[in-house]
């Protein structure tokens, strides 16, 4: 199965069964994305995420020798609004709100991870991993309007979540898309 995606900056997308990083030679950004089972995913090395205006998105930093990865994966975890980290070669750590990134300047190797959100927004509230939940597949996507019925399986992003539905079936795709129940149409009522 898929285990990572590259993603353009033109909102192309591409799936990988194994991700083997190179060097981009597009005219656009791209960023790997790694599912992970630790809760946290790839995301760039040789970029660091930025303290922001008056450091606001930095929460913690270490001097080297500090830790290894999965001591800095655990701090963040640990860390009330800690939703990534930068790690360094030299066993440094640094703690992040937001991760806004840019290019190291740092004389070691500075890798990227994120968190893997549980819950996300959905059509009609917060949709996390394992909830029941139902999306409708429309005419205009070549379905027959119908609402099918499945679980969160795993959320992808901040805003996308995998559902595994009742048929067996899989989708993934935006939060505003799925709801913990059928909306009701004003149609409907009055009918």
């Amino acid at each position: 199965g898929c285990t990572a995606i590259t993603f353009f900056s033109d909102n192309g997308c591409r799936t990988f069964t194994v991700c083997d990083q190179e060097t981009s030679g597009f005219s656009v950004e791209t960023t790997i994305y790694q599912k992970a089972s630790d809760g946290y995913v790839f995301v760039a090395t040789g970029k660091f995420c930025s303290d922001g205006a008056q450091n606001l998105n930095r929460i913690w930093a270490s001097l080297k020798g500090w830790g290894d990865l999965q001591k800095c994966k655990q701090l963040c975890d640990d860390t009330l609004g800690c939703t990534a980290i930068t790690f360094f070669s030299d066993n440094g750590c640094r703690t992040f709100t937001v991760c806004d990134q840019e290019t190291s300047g740092f004389s070691v190797e500075t890798t990227i991870y994120q968190k893997v959100p549980q819950c996300i927004a959905g059509a009609d509230g917060t949709i996390c991993i394992d909830d029941r939940v139902v999306t409708q597949w429309t005419i205009a996507e070549g379905g027959d309007d119908g609402w099918y019925w499945g679980y969160i399986q795993s959320v992808e992003s901040a805003t996308r979540a995998t559902i595994q539905y009742d048929d067996g079936d899989t989708w993934t795709g935006h939060g505003q898309y799925i709801y913990t129940s059928v909306p009701v149409s004003p149609v409907t009522l009055y009918q």
